[in-house]
């Protein structure tokens, strides 16, 4: 199994070179559905393995322009406590409930990607809305062993006025500073194997230097699709194991015509644009 996870962490990697975000959200359900990692220690180490990942993704944006030191300067500051926090709380957390709420939030984020109906806000920057966004990401970064990129990069475009390339390299900032917080709260009482570690960020590292060098050639709108696709699927698989059926099938039902209904109205905003 620990080569199967060494396969599967490549484009772990490769998400958060390419995207900005996704490892967290991948990781996790890796290490405790493929290699039997206790949630609590995979936590741990998902926020690790994905802060490390984030720190050398953040080099190659860094020098070709894409971050904005000040806004995630901001961003990251305000979410370190309250991803320690985070981290801190999530140990008194049942697993399923934990599971489930990390299953919710990547539902949420692959209904988001695959709309697409994030667009730069033309909105003045508020230290006070930064605040907010980076407390509140921060601690849920930290309470589900996530980096927490996909949500910090719609953060940054709404609330930061920033650029989808430029949020995404900002974002990585975010994510390595919210990540070693947030490990910093679990390992007072889950410390991980530091060998599988290791070797996971081997492959997570290697990932996301091919995906930072293939970011400038892909399709944004292929590529933020297919990983919508692929954290839903993720997300239905973490239900399926620890939801009742039943529970899953509404879940799965719901998350279709939501889909349904929002890319319906959006090809009704398009088609009405087009004929104005």
């Amino acid at each position: 199994m620990l080569v199967i996870a060494l396969i599967l962490a490549l484009p772990i990697g490769l998400s958060l070179g390419l995207l900005g975000g996704g490892g967290g959200m991948l990781m996790l359900p890796l290490l405790v559905y493929v290699l039997g990692v206790d949630p609590a220690e995979a936590a741990a180490a998902s926020l690790f393995i994905v802060g490390i990942t984030s720190a050398v993704a953040l080099v190659p944006h860094a020098r070709a322009g894409r971050l904005n030191l000040r806004v995630g300067i901001r961003v990251a500051g305000a979410g370190f406590l309250a991803a320690f926090v985070g981290g801190r709380v999530g140990s008194f957390v049942p697993r399923e409930l934990l599971l489930t709420g990390f299953g919710l939030l990547m539902l949420g984020t692959a209904s988001v990607l695959w709309r697409g109906r994030i667009t730069q806000a033309a909105i003045a920057r508020s230290n006070t809305r930064l605040l907010v966004a980076g407390l509140c990401v921060g601690f849920v970064s930290g309470l589900l062993g996530a980096g927490g990129g996909f949500l910090i990069v719609p953060a940054l475009i709404l609330v930061g006025g920033l650029t989808a390339p430029v949020a995404v390299g900002t974002s990585l900032l975010v994510v390595t500073v919210q990540a070693i917080a947030g490990f910093l709260g679990h390992a007072s009482h889950a410390l991980p194997d530091p060998v599988l570690v290791g070797a996971l960020v081997c492959m997570t590292v290697t990932g996301t230097l091919i995906g930072t060098t293939l970011s400038p050639k892909l399709s944004p709108r292929t590529l933020r699709r297919a990983f919508a696709a692929l954290v839903a699927g993720v997300a239905l698989m973490v239900f399926s194991l620890e939801l009742p059926w039943g529970a899953t099938v509404v879940l799965i039902v719901g998350l279709s015509l939501a889909l349904f209904q929002g890319q319906r109205r959006s090809d009704v905003a398009v088609h009405t644009s087009a004929a104005s």
